[in-house]
């Protein structure tokens, strides 16, 4: 996770690394394929895997769009601060319904981003719920 160290940022790569890995993994994606789907080049995700480099701020969001992280989590784990075009409504507690706020702050509190990912899903799952717009679009024109 990043650091601030007086106002300066510092990256440590091992959180980001790790939880790509273990998505590619997940997927059974190999790097190719994770950064085809992606949108990223080969060797810019090879470099981060395996080197330890520092993504850009494009390539953290391309990213987290593919894994269906949250763009913010991301990219703080990659040492940037979050930008306020991705902030989420829960960040206004009052902007959510009463019976819903304490399942937002346990779901919030779950540290792990793919672990997080995985208990939405499966409530979704228990709600019927399609994952995404464009995913329920594309169940109806198949």
């Amino acid at each position: 996770m990043a650091r601030d160290t007086g106002g300066k940022r510092t990256y440590n790569p091992r959180p980001l690394v790790a939880l790509l890995s273990r998505l590619m993994a997940e997927r059974r994606e190999s790097m190719r394929e994770a950064s085809l789907q992606a949108g990223v080049d080969r060797g810019t995700l090879g470099r981060i895997l395996r080197e330890g480099k520092r993504p850009s701020v494009q390539t953290v969001i391309l990213l987290a769009n593919h894994f269906g992280l949250h763009p913010n989590d991301l990219l703080e784990m990659a040492g940037y601060p979050p930008l306020e075009i991705f902030r989420r409504a829960t960040d206004d507690p009052a902007s959510i319904p009463d019976d819903l706020r304490d399942l937002v702050e346990d779901l919030q509190a779950i540290p792990d981003l793919a672990e997080r990912k995985r208990v939405v899903e499966a409530i979704r799952t228990l709600l019927h719920v399609p994952l995404s717009r464009s995913e329920s679009e594309q169940g109806k024109g198949a």
